[in-house]
């Protein structure tokens, strides 16, 4: 099973566990939650290359990964809405 958790306040996606529905390898599952999760670490560092966050983090280990993304002050709500729209992302996973 695969948890996933947003923290808004923190701007943290925290990523733990994994699917076992099918082989290492040919998981689908855990392969879509994987490209979800490199999606949102990119975005964070993109964010901070771009000058609109003071602090990045992606750990990004199998099995456990957690992005940090802290935006400066007048693009918090930016940073909100592209993290939120990966998590959508993973909740549309979740569903099916």
């Amino acid at each position: 099973m695969i948890r996933i958790t947003y923290d808004r306040r923190s701007h943290k996606i925290t990523v733990k566990g994994h699917a076992h529905s099918a082989e290492k390898g040919e998981d689908l599952v855990c392969a879509a939650v994987s490209i979800l999760t490199y999606t949102a670490a990119q975005n964070a560092i993109h964010l901070q290359e771009k000058g609109y966050a003071r602090y990045v983090s992606a750990k990004l280990n199998e099995g456990d990964s957690e992005i940090v993304c802290v935006p400066k002050c007048r693009y918090e709500a930016g940073t909100d809405l592209i993290l939120s729209a990966v998590c959508v992302g993973f909740e549309l996973l979740s569903k099916q």
